[in-house]
């Protein structure tokens, strides 16, 4: 779990009893143990946003805000309560302010309009359940500890043909667009995603891809809102376009090529191939077969 010593609490009940309930995050893609959970990474100048947001009978009771994972709260015992948390990254100093997602409801969180991609701050993770009121009848102070995972699919995609370009500087990209149409809503109580719209990351970024050798260059990692996994389901995304460009000139785009991308929550979905270049077949004929004389005589 991680801990830190800024603490924030919002709405909090002085009556009923004190209860506990520790969250921590799951870094791993589709994991299948949680005895031992990873921390996520936290970059620099960042820190996670622990947000827990208790409602009896649909109506809200309270809403805790903090940068670590234990949680003490009031309940009135003998009443249904649900519990739903969302964790994801703030910059630090900045009063938990929202950074990629506008979460001041967990039942509606919301992708900002301004996120890029190739962003490790993108990464989010929740967690909710309920408790009748027989059972925090019967619970115990301490609720002990959930674990949370993302409700995303990360998208990689990787250019495998950066070798074909041949060194020629006009034809070498320095930036790439991406496009795609992607949800932006995100419900943490039913785990729904809604409002799906089309995505563009512009090149203005001057970015064209981070190296992997001579012939690859790793073009975009985006995190995906995907449907719940309850019968393998997945969201699949109709087209995916990829545009190079140098300078202000576009060099090609992958057209047609990249479509029906499957995304699938704590999956990664990873996409490589020669999208830059198209292969191409030229026969070479050589006719035998003069078109006929041209005769010069010189004079004496």
């Amino acid at each position: 779990m991680l801990t830190a010593c800024n603490q924030q609490e919002e709405s909090f009940n002085s009556e009923g009893e004190l209860f506990k309930l520790d969250i921590t995050a799951e870094s791993y893609v589709n994991t299948r143990s949680d005895a031992n959970p990873v921390a996520p990474e936290i970059p620099e100048g960042y820190e996670l946003r622990y947000i827990l947001e208790i409602y009896n009978n649909d109506v809200l009771y309270q809403r805790m805000v903090q940068n670590d994972g234990s949680m003490n709260f009031r309940l009135i015992t003998n009443q249904p309560y649900e519990f739903l948390v969302w964790v994801d990254y703030v910059e630090k100093n900045t009063s938990n302010a929202d950074l990629n997602y506008t979460a001041s409801s967990l039942k509606s969180i919301e992708m900002k309009s301004d996120i890029t991609n190739n962003d490790v701050t993108r990464d989010a993770f929740f967690y909710a359940f309920k408790k009748s009121a027989i059972e925090i009848g019967n619970q115990a102070n301490n609720f002990g500890t959930v674990i949370c995972r993302r409700p995303f699919g990360q998208l990689n995609i990787t250019t495998t043909d950066w070798n074909e370009i041949n060194g020629v500087a006009a034809l070498t990209p320095d930036k790439v667009d991406i496009k795609y149409v992607a949800y932006t809503k995100f419900n943490v109580s039913t785990g729904d995603v809604t409002d799906a719209q089309e995505l563009t990351y512009d090149p203005s970024a001057d970015f064209a891809g981070d190296i992997i050798d001579a012939t690859k260059r790793h073009l975009t990692c985006d995190y995906i809102f995907a449907p719940t996994v309850i019968n393998d389901e997945k969201y699949i995304i109709p087209t995916t376009l990829v545009t190079f460009y140098n300078g202000d000139n576009e060099i090609t785009n992958t057209g047609s090529m990249l479509v029906s991308l499957p995304i699938k929550r704590n999956f990664k979905t990873n996409v490589s191939g020669k999208l830059l270049s198209k292969a191409g077949e030229v026969n070479i004929v050589v006719d035998s077969e003069w078109d006929g004389t041209n005769d010069v005589t010189i004079a004496d």
